[in-house]
């Protein structure tokens, strides 16, 4: 992250020992420093590349979509729809496959503000709910 302050950019695909951290989520973290420190032009950096990140890879790791949602719903105020109308639009356009993943369902439970929004303006408020493990439907 320092390099942003020689450089105005950083590497968002980042490796540290064993693992590599999800751009999606280092994206939103970088958001939240830099909404934190008041650095304008890194947060308008971060919301770009979180944009990229969030829509490239969303559907190969659901889970780690899930995890980055969460990072902006517990880093951001309400009154700050940058980072949220983001994965709100990726959520609303791919519901139906985002619902079939574990750690997606758990941030809908832990994050009510969320889960409201996506309810509003969710299909299935009309259509109605078939629930992918028992196949029992709600109307």
């Amino acid at each position: 992250m320092m390099d942003f302050f020689y450089s105005f950019d950083y590497d968002d695909h980042i490796a540290m020992d064993d693992h590599t951290i999800c751009p999606m989520v280092f994206n939103a973290k970088a958001y939240a420093a830099a909404d934190f420190y008041d650095v304008q032009h890194l947060k308008t950096l971060a919301t770009r590349k979180f944009k990229t990140a969030t829509e490239n890879d969303w559907n190969n790791a659901p889970s780690l979509f899930a995890k980055a949602i969460a990072v902006v719903y517990e880093t951001t105020p309400e009154s700050d729809r940058t980072l949220r109308d983001i994965v709100f639009d990726i959520t609303t356009k791919n519901l139906g496959k985002l619902l079939d993943c574990s750690e997606f369902q758990d941030v809908l439970a832990d994050h009510g503000d969320f889960g409201l929004e996506i309810i509003k303006v969710s299909p299935l408020q009309s259509n109605g709910y078939k629930c992918s493990g028992c196949q029992f439907k709600f109307i």
